[in-house]
């Protein structure tokens, strides 16, 4: 009868655990490559740069002229996309941060010579539709003092807990734990 029980809890945890949400810490680009008529560009070269830690995740654009590049590092990245017969374009300082899908859509234009099309991101809030998660990123230094919490509520002059006056009569009472 144990051993059942034990078994149908095993079941039930590794069960479910299927079927919970991973938190994860990465985020991911997605776009498309157009020419200047608005037609796609299969096969154009992606290449994302992390500018921290010049980490780079390359992908290529598929028949419809999407990409997607997932579970990459939180950072400042550099995106330079590049097909056969197109000028290279260039976004630079593109923040990504934690869960987070940027849309990043390049437009190439024909190439004459050997040019580089060159747009900078604006530190501005976007409002993605590409996905229906909200995030927020936390620095470090809030995540430390999430640990300390409790420990500082409780040790607040003004805040008083009955719980706590319980314990500390029981610690201090003579041996008898009536309240």
């Amino acid at each position: 009868m144990v051993l059942t029980r034990r078994l149908a809890v095993a079941f039930l945890f590794f069960a479910g655990a299927h079927f919970l949400p991973a938190q994860s810490t990465f985020g991911s680009f997605v776009g498309s490559v157009l020419d200047p008529g608005g037609a796609v560009v299969p096969d154009a070269v992606v290449v994302a740069k992390n500018l921290s830690t010049a980490a780079r995740r390359s992908t290529l654009s598929d028949s419809t002229g999407t990409f997607t590049l997932v579970n990459v590092e939180p950072g400042t990245y550099e995106i330079s996309v590049e097909a056969k017969g197109f000028s290279r374009a260039l976004f630079t300082n593109l923040v990504l941060e934690s869960r987070q899908t940027m849309r990043v859509n390049a437009s190439l234009t024909l190439a004459s010579q050997s040019e580089v099309v060159s747009v900078e991101a604006s530190a501005t809030t976007v409002i993605t539709t590409d996905t229906s998660a909200i995030s927020n990123t936390k620095p470090g230094k809030e995540l430390l003092d999430l640990r300390n919490f409790h420990r500082r509520y409780l040790l607040r002059e003004d805040v008083k807990s009955d719980q706590c006056k319980g314990r500390k009569e029981r610690n201090e009472g003579n041996g008898n734990d009536s309240q």
